[in-house]
């Protein structure tokens, strides 16, 4: 770590590590990065959902430009930062399916589902939308591979993890995540994975 550590103006720090490696979060927290965050890693097959109840959100599959620079601005809002070229690749690969979220009309988040069983990155802009968000995509996922749904559960929001737990999700691993600098806003935002967080 000190041979790749920077220091700097606008240079942050974070990372995921397993909150049983207590060697690791000790070594991490010298080097000035707290825990931020408990993150479940989640799991269910497709079949052991419920019965869909209806949210209300319309669900659009189809995005035009000016939504996805609606998505970049939320997502510079809830994250910090943008990633336009992110969001091109995934709309041209056929593995990954982006959604578009509206309520009475406006738009109120996005998401992704991936055939390896990826619901995420999702973001809203409420904890509330960020639910429903989320308990739609349950039900549009589009798993092949291993035909097992698995997400990432910022546990900021509270409403989201017992929704994921009700609707028959179970926790695979505990990670934590550690930052150096206040870091994104969790009650809004669900990580496709937590290398890029």
């Amino acid at each position: 770590l000190e041979k790749v550590w920077r220091e700097g103006k606008g240079i942050t720090h974070a990372l995921s590590t397993f909150a049983y490696n207590t060697q690791a979060v000790g070594l991490y927290s010298k080097f000035g990065m707290a825990p931020l965050c408990t993150v479940p890693l989640m799991y269910t097959k497709p079949d052991k959902l419920p019965k869909r109840k209806p949210t209300g959100l319309k669900i659009i599959d189809t995005l035009t430009k000016a939504d996805y620079d609606w998505i970049n601005n939320l997502e510079g809002k809830i994250r910090g930062y943008v990633r336009p070229q992110e969001w091109m690749f995934w709309k041209s690969s056929d593995r990954y399916k982006i959604y578009l979220f509206k309520d009475r009309g406006k738009r109120v988040g996005y998401s992704m589902t991936g055939t390896h069983g990826e619901l995420a990155p999702a973001g809203a802009v409420s904890k509330k939308h960020l639910v429903n968000i989320v308990y739609e995509m349950l039900y549009l996922s589009n798993v092949r591979d291993d035909n097992t749904i698995r997400l990432f559960c910022p546990t900021h929001n509270i409403e989201l993890y017992k929704m994921l737990l009700k609707n028959g999700l179970r926790m695979d691993e505990m990670l934590i995540f550690m930052s150096d600098t206040p870091y994104g806003d969790f009650d809004r935002y669900l990580p496709a994975t937590l290398a890029i967080f």
